[in-house]
């Protein structure tokens, strides 16, 4: 019976790693993606008396950026560390993406706000940054200035206090719901954004094997299900 427990459990920890995997995959051209693993512990105890494949609710966050790739834009920044830049959502949360592709919307009184992932790029002080028009570059901390004069600085969190939850489109938000303290270390590279540090062909095996393994997980509990009605069939005849 144990071996029931185990093969069905690895079979959901197989399934699970085969999407985390997929979607992977499926963003490997896309700048600030950052890959997801999937992990899977042996425990043994509630709600089972058997041993059983456990994994997290989800995939965690890789917490290994890849290098820079130069695209000579401006307004594209490679963010440092493992460091994430804050954003506002649409409800007023603080949220975070490592998504440098940055650009400038109209915005109040003749300015110009800071997108990032779609959302306005948040300040050390919280706020959505507002800059005039001009030539903007930004520093290696994060610092935007305008025609040579500082307008604010983008704020870097840290993620490591924290477990980070996908919202989509590269956004993610706290699990607990609070908000990331300042990262102490990050650094920026303007004109520079971050791609996955997805390895193709790593991960297409990955899959064919992800496969393979839950094959033989279902051929396991096919035969030990068989295995368990015959003994159950002898026993009954025995009786």
């Amino acid at each position: 019976m144990n071996g029931l427990y185990i093969a069905a459990s690895g079979m959901t920890s197989a399934l699970a790693g085969l999407e985390t995997a997929g979607f992977d995959l499926a963003n490997a051209a896309t700048p600030g993606f950052v890959r997801f693993e999937s992990l899977t512990e042996t425990v043994r105890g509630a709600p089972s008396p058997f041993q059983y494949a456990s994994a997290p609710a989800g995939p965690v966050l890789s917490t290994h950026p890849s290098a820079p790739e130069v695209t000579g834009d401006p307004l594209d920044i490679y963010i440092g560390g493992n460091a994430f830049m804050a954003l506002q959502s649409g409800d007023g949360a603080e949220v975070y993406t490592r998504n440098g592709q940055l650009s400038l919307q109209a915005g109040d009184q003749g300015n110009l706000g800071i997108y990032a992932a779609g959302l306005p790029v948040l300040g050390q002080d919280g706020q959505p940054l507002s800059v005039p028009p001009g030539t903007v570059e930004i520093g290696s901390d994060g610092t935007v200035n305008v025609n040579g004069l500082p307008r604010g600085r983008i704020k870097l969190a840290d993620p490591s206090g924290d477990q980070l939850v996908p919202l989509g489109n590269l956004v993610y938000a706290t699990a607990s719901g609070a908000p990331l303290p300042a990262a102490s270390n990050a650094s920026v590279t303007s004109g520079a954004l971050e791609m996955p540090d997805v390895n193709t062909v790593g991960d297409m095996l990955k899959v064919m094997d992800i496969g393979q393994r839950y094959e033989n997980l279902a051929s396991a509990m096919r035969s030990m299900d068989e295995n368990l009605q015959q003994a159950t069939q002898t026993y009954t005849l025995n009786a």
